[in-house]
């Protein structure tokens, strides 16, 4: 199992996997980080609930599709199923290595994106110190809410992740990414 996660990985390299995984959860950062300069200062845990919120109910399960759609065309782009399944591995492995990569790269991008919540108390307190958020920076409570989140994301992640690579097209799995995301907004109000 080992040896597939490590061509599955190897796989990756030149893909825009990691592009994907840095820019989403920073381009939210720095969203949190201009809001607070323009806003009255609030409490920090209020900061990090807002900015929790709208990473786990919009930008995690885009970021969700956009990888699973990405791990997929690996394959279909360069059509390497047949060689793949031809192999003589046992069939599960890789779409077991799929989803276990899948999930390494939402903790790592979540993982990313607490560390960018930090950079941004650093960077108002030294440079904004009048529109800093009030209090401790809450490290337990962003801990908290983004681990559960990620787990929660695992069986978001299968589903698109199945429906991914069950479909040769890329548009497909991005599609129902993007209608789930904003059915979920509307309908969680």
């Amino acid at each position: 199992m080992l040896n597939t996660v490590y061509t599955e990985i190897q796989k990756l390299k030149g893909t825009l996997l990691l592009a994907v995984c840095t820019t989403v959860p920073s381009v939210l950062a720095a969203i949190v980080f201009l809001l607070c300069i323009k806003q009255k200062p609030a409490l920090w845990t209020e900061v990090i609930k807002g900015a929790v919120s709208f990473w786990g109910m919009f930008l995690l399960p885009l970021t969700v599709a956009m990888l699973s759609a990405l791990l997929a065309q690996v394959e279909h782009a360069n059509r390497m199923w047949d060689h793949l399944l031809a192999l003589p591995i046992a069939r599960w492995k890789f779409f077991v290595t799929k989803a276990v990569v899948l999930m390494a790269l939402l903790g790592f991008s979540t993982g990313i994106f607490a560390v960018e919540l930090r950079l941004v108390a650093i960077l108002l307190d030294e440079f904004f110190p009048t529109n800093a958020p009030i209090g401790h920076f809450p490290w337990v409570l962003l801990g908290h809410y983004l681990s559960m989140m990620w787990l929660l994301s695992l069986s978001l992640g299968m589903v698109q992740l199945w429906i991914a690579l069950s479909q040769r097209s890329f548009v497909t799995p991005i599609t129902v990414g993007i209608s789930g995301t904003f059915i979920g907004l509307v309908t969680g109000g």
